[in-house]
């Protein structure tokens, strides 16, 4: 008999300690899951980026995401559209939640890798709450530009502790294999692939650097 109740008692405490696990599990989950995209989010950058608009219209339209996505224009072109949504979203009592950019194919395109606009944009971005700024993977025949550019925007982020920097679409260009990611004419625009993916590379950034 003695028996009996003294495996009952092992089997409660076996369960009481399951449950408990459970609920440890799910608390820590509650505490580490990515942060949802906010209602609003604001994507900035060029061409690269308005050929993935539909990708992200597809799972975020229900957020109203708001963009200034102009093909050719470099950081100093798109600046001063990025200054009239911030003023208009302030005058209009809106939070500045999160920010996205993609920013710097034309600054090295155009020979403008040095230009001051880069601090200009990023200091408006650290008005968010929180942004997120993605790396340019390297454009054929102007890698060593390309890389002045990254350089530059990691060395102005350390200034601005919203902005995070984050090198997954640079890297996974990279390391994917050729033309994989890129259209094969300039190695520079995102073939279908590569729209989808950077697509995800953005909401992936947001989920986990804000």
């Amino acid at each position: 008999m003695g028996g009996d109740g003294d495996g009952a008692m092992d089997r409660k405490r076996v369960l009481v300690g399951l449950v408990v696990l459970v609920v440890l599990a799910g608390g820590l989950w509650w505490l580490l899951r990515p942060t949802p995209v906010a209602e609003g989010v604001l994507f900035v950058g060029d061409s690269v980026t308005v050929l993935s608009l539909d990708d992200l219209n597809g799972d975020l339209g229900r957020k109203h995401p708001g963009y200034i996505t102009r093909s050719g224009y470099r950081s100093s072109d798109l600046l001063p559209l990025f200054e009239q949504e911030v003023e208009r979203r302030q005058a209009a009592g809106e939070p500045l939640r999160q920010v996205a950019l993609l920013v710097g194919y034309n600054d090295v395109l155009q020979d403008d890798v040095e230009t001051p606009s880069l601090g200009k944009v990023m200091a408006l971005a650290d008005r968010f709450e929180c942004a997120v700024w993605l790396l340019l993977p390297p454009i054929p025949i102007l890698e060593r530009e390309t890389d002045r550019w990254n350089e530059r925007v990691v060395a102005a982020a350390r200034a601005h502790p919203n902005v995070h920097v984050v090198d997954t679409w640079r890297q996974e260009v990279v390391e994917s294999e050729p033309l994989s990611l890129v259209a094969k004419e300039d190695g520079v625009h995102p073939n279908e692939a590569g729209r989808r993916r950077l697509n995800k590379v953005y909401q992936e950034a947001i989920g986990s650097e804000c």
